[in-house]
């Protein structure tokens, strides 16, 4: 029995949970699929088909990372790729070594990092509005290990001076999630950094990669203790190889245009008959991410009103999204001012957005502002006075 499912159209705003699956992707999975539907780990012919085709994926991707295929590691998911490299990491760190973090990543990496709250000192950054201030470059300093995101998952600010500033010889696991579809990442690749990418924000989903240094998969190699398990997703990984094949001579290309979708929104918002703050510091916007608080409308219900138009965006991370009322991200970049928090919504563009869903945002977030706002807004601070 063949059952169809209608779905509405939805001008799509939600790029930084996941890109639809790319037809490049689907196309070099069910090929392979047909061709190559071995077990990667056979030793018969049907095997060897299916380890060429995940070798082959492994090249295309460690191109895209401006890597070498030893470094690239699949799994099925971003967050079981950093978990990965947190624990490959912490075998060259002392017990009593300082991880130094940031509370405002993705909630994923958070458990994680708390899971070592008992047996491992972990050092939070403050970073203000998303900028490193004079107490985090001192943290920085001592650190024996830092773990932080290169683009914020929601502020959409790059975490990138942070990173440079870590001692030469402390060593950096990258949440590379969000910066992996849009930025050059080959600076990353040296002997004292992890760094995770998901497929899914690329149009890969089911598949993820942890780079790490060249001496840790040669160290595994000599000690037959391999790092990439034996059930990594090999077909999602051949769709993700053909992805970044794909993606990786436009890839600047789908930024610009990206960049130019976001200075819309911003634009787009200014013209409403509302006031509204941007979140994040102008000076480190990566571009895809536009997150912005509306005076007295809380995010979540704003949120709700746009997808009954239509429109889908976020005001939180999507794991959260269900449970959260208020941004846990906003509300650590301003902690003076938790309304940010409360009112943030997250806008993710990507070159796939068009003029129709521009033209749709336009009509309907007035509707939607004025539905959401709650019934006694805050007030507005006096004129010249911190938002």
């Amino acid at each position: 029995m063949n059952t169809t499912f209608h779905y509405p159209s939805v001008a799509y705003f939600d790029y930084a949970s996941a890109f639809p699956p790319a037809a490049t992707a689907l196309e070099a999975m069910a090929r392979a699929a047909r061709e190559s539907w071995g077990h990667p780990g056979a030793l018969h012919a049907h095997g060897a088909r299916a380890r060429m085709a995940l070798d082959y994926a492994r090249r295309e991707v460690a191109a895209y990372l401006g890597t070498t295929w030893q470094e690239v590691v699949f799994a099925s998911t971003a967050r079981s790729a950093l978990r990965l490299g947190l624990s490959t990491l912490l075998r060259d760190l002392s017990p009593d070594a300082r991880i130094v973090a940031s509370r405002q990543d993705h909630p994923a990496l958070l458990r994680m990092l708390e899971e070592l709250g008992s047996t491992r000192p972990v050092d939070y950054l403050a970073l203000p509005g998303g900028q490193p201030d004079a107490e985090d470059v001192q943290r920085l300093a001592s650190a024996s290990a830092v773990v932080l995101s290169l683009v914020n998952h929601e502020l959409g600010t790059a975490n990138r001076s942070v990173l440079e500033a870590v001692p030469p010889n402390a060593l950096r696991l990258v949440d590379a999630v969000q910066a992996a579809a849009w930025l050059d990442l080959s600076w990353l690749n040296d002997e004292r950094t992890y760094y995770a990418m998901g497929g899914a924000k690329l149009g890969a989903p089911g598949s993820a990669v942890l780079r790490v240094p060249a001496r840790v998969f040669y160290e595994s190699r000599s000690e037959k203790r391999p790092i990439e398990s034996d059930d990594a997703p090999w077909l999602a990984s051949v769709g993700l190889g053909a992805v970044c094949a794909e993606r990786a001579p436009r890839r600047s290309v789908y930024l610009d245009a990206a960049r130019e979708r976001a200075r819309e929104l911003q634009s787009l918002f200014r013209g409403m008959d509302i006031a509204s703050w941007r979140n994040g510091h102008d000076d480190l916007h990566a571009g895809p991410i536009v997150n912005v608080s509306f005076h007295g409308v809380p995010g979540k219900s704003l949120a709700s009103a746009l997808g009954l138009e239509g429109i889908a965006i976020s005001h939180t991370s999507a794991c959260q999204a269900t449970r959260a009322e208020a941004s846990p991200v906003v509300r650590a970049a301003y902690p003076a001012e938790p309304w940010r928090a409360i009112e943030a919504t997250r806008w993710a563009v990507s070159e796939l957005v068009t003029d129709e869903d521009m033209a749709r945002v336009a009509k309907a977030l007035p509707r939607a502002l004025g539905s959401s706002r709650d019934p006694v807004p805050r007030p507005l601070p006096k004129r010249g006075g911190a938002p």
